[in-house]
């Protein structure tokens, strides 16, 4: 899962490709530990793939964004990825 990230001002912009899935987890947790305390976009349009390591990972950053009071979205989920996520039960709202 290659990733960038683009930072302007107090906000960050996380564009992941490819496939997201366990063994990539340590790294992305790094970045959002890099990341955490300004504003963040999760941009998932270039994903091909993921499975729950990374679902649980993005709600578990959502939610402490959310305790910092910082703004976190995601965007860019394709429909066939978004309805995974729902049928594997996870709220990417989370």
């Amino acid at each position: 899962m290659p990733f960038a990230t683009r930072v302007t001002g107090d906000e960050a912009v996380l564009v992941l490709t490819g496939t997201c899935t366990r063994g990539e987890m340590p790294a992305l947790r790094d970045e959002l530990l890099r990341l955490r305390h300004q504003g963040l976009v999760l941009d998932l349009a270039g994903v091909t793939s993921l499975d729950t390591a990374f679902l649980q990972l993005v709600c578990a950053a959502g939610q402490t964004w959310t305790q910092d009071g910082c703004a976190f979205q995601l965007s860019g989920l394709s429909p066939e990825l978004a309805q995974l996520v729902r049928l594997s039960g996870f709220d990417l709202a989370c």
